[in-house]
C-alpha cells in the first residue's frame, strides 16, 4: 500500500487530490450532460443537469453566477419568464456582491452577458424601462472597461 519513500501524510495528500478529481468529472458530466440536451432542445433535462450543478459543494461565486446565469437563459427558452428572471436577477446580485469577480475579464464579461440577457426578458415581457436600463448598464461595463482589447471583446459579445 505505501511505498517505502511515500509517508503517510502523502498517500492521503494524494488521495484528496483524487477526490477533487473525481469531484471535477462529476461537474464535468453533469456540465457536458446539460448542454448536450440545451442542444437536443429537451430543455427540463437541462434545467435539472444546471440546478443539480448549482447543488454542488466548493463553487467559486463566478462559478454559480455563470450556472444561474445558464439556468435563466434556459427558463428563457422553456417562455418560463418569471423563472429566468429570478435566476439572472440571482447571477447578477452574485456578481454584484464579489467584486473580484468585476476585477477580471471574464467576469466582466459574465457580467455583460447576465446585463444582456435581461434586457432580452424585458424586451420580451414589454418592460421596456427595464430594457433601457439594463442596457445601460451593459454599456456603462464596456465604456469603463479599462483595456482596449477586452473593450473590443465586450462589444462584440454585446
Amino acid at each position: 500500500m505505501f511505498s517505502d519513500s511515500q509517508s503517510i501524510s502523502e498517500f492521503q495528500e494524494e488521495q484528496k487530490s483524487l477526490k477533487l478529481n473525481f469531484q471535477q468529472i462529476d461537474f464535468n458530466y453533469l456540465l457536458f450532460q446539460g448542454l448536450r440536451y440545451y442542444e437536443e432542445r429537451n430543455m427540463q433535462k437541462a434545467i435539472v443537469n444546471f440546478e443539480k450543478l448549482l447543488k454542488k459543494k466548493g463553487l467559486n461565486a463566478q462559478t454559480k453566477a455563470l450556472m444561474l446565469g445558464n439556468l435563466g437563459v434556459l427558463y428563457f427558452y422553456k417562455f418560463d419568464h418569471k423563472a429566468a428572471t429570478e435566476r439572472l436577477e440571482s447571477a447578477l446580485g452574485i456578481v454584484q456582491k464579489t467584486k473580484e469577480i468585476l476585477k477580471t475579464p471574464g467576469g466582466r464579461s459574465l457580467a455583460l452577458k447576465l446585463l444582456a440577457n435581461m434586457c432580452i426578458i424585458s424586451i420580451a415581457t414589454n418592460n421596456f424601462k427595464n430594457a433601457k436600463s439594463f442596457n445601460n448598464r451593459a454599456l456603462n461595463l464596456i465604456q469603463n472597461e479599462p483595456n482596449l482589447k477586452n473593450k473590443s471583446q465586450l462589444m462584440e459579445e454585446l
